[in-house]
């Protein structure tokens, strides 16, 4: 991606950066399995953006403050207004991690738990064939690319998308019990 907020993972099982330019899966364009692997495309992109700037962004900008306040000695002092900032930026973190790891919401809302359970469900769409029809690497970089992101099979394993699924939500889990503790 452009901005390199979501470098490596499995993104590269269904989108750039190395696709073909004339694609031979744009003979297919209209199918049901390219549609899908559209919307997913789609998806991967809103999810980045949702996280880059709407998480990422306002850590920075979260960090930065805290770095103004601690070099001015006329303002670093405890009050009210840090520990509300401290709490808005904690407050709208939490909401962002929990909007990705949502499944079972609005029929036109993306999440980053909706994608991988749609995935999981239909794992055969990311197949290794798809793979070679999409990237323009020598086929022995695309077998072991694929079976390092997809496993050893002809598509992606869904036991390693339900893996990334529970370990996603296992992890925000931990978010939401700190921010309850108030750590």
């Amino acid at each position: 991606m452009e901005n390199g907020c979501m470098e490596g993972g499995h993104h590269i099982l269904i989108g750039p950066p190395w696709t073909k330019t004339s694609s031979a899966s744009s003979v297919r364009e209209g199918t049901p399995v390219n549609q899908k692997i559209a919307k997913w495309r789609r998806w991967l992109d809103d999810i980045e953006k949702q996280i880059c700037w709407d998480l990422l962004f306002k850590r920075k900008i979260f960090w930065q403050v805290q770095e103004i306040i601690r070099r001015n000695p006329k303002i670093n002092k405890p009050n009210e207004f840090y520990e509300f900032l401290g709490r808005v930026y904690v407050d709208s973190a939490v909401m962002s991690v929990r909007r990705q790891v949502k499944i079972k919401i609005q029929k036109d809302s993306i999440s980053l738990a909706r994608l991988l359970k749609e995935i999981h469900d239909e794992p055969k769409l990311l197949s290794k064939a798809y793979f070679f029809e999409i990237y323009d690497l020598e086929p022995e970089v695309i077998e072991k690319v694929f079976a390092e992101y997809a496993g050893p099979g002809e598509y992606i394993d869904p036991n390693l998308v339900q893996s990334d699924l529970e370990i996603s939500l296992e992890q925000s889990l931990g978010i939401w019990k700190d921010m309850q503790i108030g750590i």
